[in-house]
């Protein structure tokens, strides 16, 4: 988990310091190392990263859980492999997040935000029943908290992403995208013609107004998402009341009435 978790954390780091909006070229710094380029390569280590975190969390509760639950194992095994999916997913979502700022067309970053909804419906809605599990088992939830809030708080933040990526993320690259494909001036890069474009800003500005929009999604993101990859170091695993059992210490009188 620590080789996972430094790629996203340098990631959030990196970009919060140099933040950019990709299509436009947009940079609030105007410095070397403040490009597309530099910020899709890092956010597609990162995020997938992030991912592999979350599947292998999921992944390991569902072992633990088949084997202190057997008669769940049908149901565990179809968790284990929708979380397995997720790694996957991640890597079709940031192809086609590198695809929209390297063409400058939004319609890439509207599949992406599609793309990442439906995977936190998926690792949403394996926490939800993991939790289930884990809550309605007393001796499983006695001993296992770390389990049970990573599976709840991971069922809380789809709760919270999944509406607000349909309500107001995709629906802002729909505008956009409309807005630029009514404007004659706009011109789509092929990928031959936008690679060498992504590794300078266009503009550097410092506005609000430039910035209002995409910030709902990088406040969460560059701030209270990196501490998910931090606190995952301590992988959320299913300990059996047997693992969790403190070791007692025996006194010497009693040590010398067991001998023969």
């Amino acid at each position: 988990m620590l080789y996972l978790s430094f790629p996203f954390v340098f990631e959030c780091g990196y970009r919060s310091i140099l933040p950019r909006v990709d299509i436009p070229r947009l940079c609030f710094w105007d410095v070397w190392g403040n490009n597309v380029l530099f910020g899709r390569l890092a956010a597609f280590i990162g995020e997938w990263c992030w991912m592999m975190q979350i599947s292998l969390a999921l992944q390991s509760i569902c072992d633990g859980l088949e084997q202190s639950l057997p008669t769940n194992k049908k149901g565990l095994t179809f968790s284990k492999n929708a979380a397995f999916t997720l790694p996957a997913v991640c890597i079709l979502a940031e192809i086609l997040g590198t695809a929209g700022p390297v063409t400058k067309n939004n319609l890439w970053c509207i599949y992406e935000a599609i793309t990442w909804t439906c995977m936190f419906t998926v690792a949403s809605s394996t926490a939800l029943y993991l939790y289930r599990l884990i809550d309605g088992n007393e001796d499983i939830k006695a001993v296992n908290k770390d389990a049970r809030t990573f599976t709840f708080c991971l069922f809380l933040t789809g709760i919270i992403y999944v509406p607000y990526m349909l309500a107001l993320n995709i629906p802002m690259y729909v505008t956009r995208y409309h807005s630029d494909s009514d404007d004659p001036n706009i011109t789509y890069f092929s990928f031959a013609e936008g690679l060498p474009d992504i590794s300078h800003c266009h503009s550097d500005d410092k506005s609000w107004s430039e910035w209002s929009a995409d910030a709902a999604w990088m406040i969460p993101y560059f701030g209270p998402a990196v501490w998910t990859s931090i606190w995952m170091l301590k992988a959320p695993r299913i300990v059996t009341s047997a693992d969790a059992k403190p070791l007692t210490l025996v006194s010497e009188e009693e040590n010398d009435l067991e001998l023969p």
